[in-house]
């Protein structure tokens, strides 16, 4: 993770591909100074309406453990939205994103800080 002092782009949306993603980096928008976090590895598999992510482990936690969510996916471009099913089911989470190539980036909104984290296809 780095920062950014500059606002998160507008999400441009686009087609995304069925396929298998990894997360190649993620940017704290509106943010400014030297930061850097190294974060365990992100796998998102996109099968249709169906988004399956494995998070982790921490690198820095050798007794942490990978954690597993599945949602449902509905994309409506500009926005993605997430309906988790498992491990457990939850509301609705509506996600600005773009498509460059083989990259797709999620603009997520937390605390009022908006986070911009890159997944490539493989």
């Amino acid at each position: 993770m780095t920062t950014d002092p500059d606002p998160a782009p507008t999400a441009e949306g686009g087609t995304i591909a069925d396929g298998t993603y990894f997360a190649t980096g993620q940017i704290w928008y509106g943010q400014s100074g030297s930061f850097s976090l190294t974060y365990g590895g992100v796998r998102v598999e996109i099968d249709g309406t169906s988004w399956e992510e494995v998070e982790g482990p921490l690198p820095s936690d050798a007794t942490s453990e990978a954690r597993h969510r599945t949602a449902a996916l509905a994309v409506s471009s500009p926005t993605l939205t997430l309906t988790r099913t498992c491990p457990s089911a939850g509301a609705p989470d509506s996600i600005g994103y773009t498509v460059a190539g083989d990259d797709l980036t999620l603009f997520i909104e937390d605390g009022g800080s908006v986070f911009g984290t890159t997944f490539r296809r493989q």
